[in-house]
């Protein structure tokens, strides 16, 4: 792990498990479940300390599940109550419990809100579209095209049906993606060389797709760096170097602690305070001036997953991350190319 690239994000984004159950259970989920949820004003505390540890940027709160939507009321009360003007509220949601009511709320948001739809054939019928069109016409009536994003995970048996949902999509003018493997899954060898074919003809169709808000197109180093970290993978599958609030309000140096694969090391000192307890403000920003504290505990991470994640689950992460790579690097070199010629062509209008 790069020591340069973890240790300062951790201060610039924090993921809320605002609650772990959720209205459908995917086998591939590594997410433990349970019915705790994290009240909104220790939510509201949490926002408020990143805010102003980043005062001239916008600091992004992804608040995850579960299912968030299970809860909406709690989530209401946390969207309107965190509105610290360099605050985005990332919410992740399988959306199938999105309606006219919630969707017309969260519009009202839409500015420091971006809603992120996480779809895959367990989640959604993938052979049948309409559902899920139904819903994108009602986010793109009420404003929220520009604010909403699409995780989709492909998973062994849907790929085909993944490639035509995303060309459905695209066509009906959303151009926010976010592409994952299904990881802690069996995929055969068949079907690994099948992902490749995938993530290579989804890579064909980017032509107007922006595959995220792009901070770095000029320089194609840190624009993959961008496209690696952007689906928040390290060599822990699905775990993100940012602080990570638990829905019991235990804060950890890593969101690994949401699989079920880490619960059994929660109480082996990785908890750096509980949002429930007096001065807990203080003790988290003790760590910041203590990096090589927080660096220890992340680099235990790798030894963890080594040991509680079966060596076969592992050889096949392995894999699914080296094709992820191999496509993240494919789509970066896209978006560099497009910007280079956007450049030059800018260039040659004033010339």
């Amino acid at each position: 792990m790069d020591r340069l690239f973890s240790l300062p994000d951790i201060w610039e984004s924090v993921t809320i498990a605002i609650n772990r159950d959720c209205n459908i259970f995917c086998d591939f989920c590594p997410v433990k479940t349970d019915k705790k949820t994290l009240s909104p004003d220790k939510v509201r505390e949490v926002t408020q300390l990143f805010s102003q540890l980043n005062p001239r940027w916008t600091v992004r709160a992804k608040i995850q599940g579960g299912e968030p939507l299970l809860h909406w009321g709690l989530l209401r009360l946390i969207i309107a109550e965190c509105h610290q003007p360099n605050i985005q509220l990332v919410i992740t949601t399988n959306g199938l419990l999105l309606d006219k009511e919630k969707i017309s709320f969260l519009s009202r948001f839409r500015k420091r809100i971006e809603l992120v739809i996480s779809i895959d054939g367990q989640k959604w019928d993938l052979r049948r579209h309409s559902p899920l069109l139904r819903k994108t016409r009602v986010l793109k009536q009420a404003g929220l095209r520009g604010y909403c994003a699409f995780n989709i995970t492909i998973t062994p048996d849907f790929q085909p049906e993944t490639i035509e949902l995303f060309k459905i999509l695209k066509y009906d003018g959303w151009t926010d993606f976010r592409f994952y493997p299904a990881f802690y899954t069996a995929w055969t060898d068949k079907e690994l060389m099948q992902l490749r074919r995938t993530f290579s003809e989804i890579a064909s169709l980017t032509d107007s797709a922006q595959f995220a808000k792009l901070h770095y197109a000029f320089d194609k180093k840190w624009l993959r760096l961008y496209f690696s970290r952007l689906s928040q993978l390290t060599r822990i599958p699905l775990v993100c170097d940012n602080l990570f609030v638990d829905n019991s309000g235990e804060i950890f140096v890593s969101a690994a602690f949401l699989l079920k694969y880490f619960q059994r090391w929660k109480q082996k000192d990785f908890s750096l305070c509980n949002v429930y307890n007096p001065g807990w403000q203080q003790k988290l920003l003790s760590y910041k001036s203590n990096p090589d504290m927080l660096f220890e505990k992340i680099t235990k991470l790798d030894e963890i997953y080594k040991k509680s994640v079966d060596k076969k689950v592992r050889n096949i992460n392995c894999r699914l991350l080296q094709e992820y790579t191999c496509f993240s690097e494919t789509i970066a070199d896209s978006v560099y190319r497009k910007a280079q010629k956007s450049r030059h062509s800018r260039v040659s209008s004033f010339a």
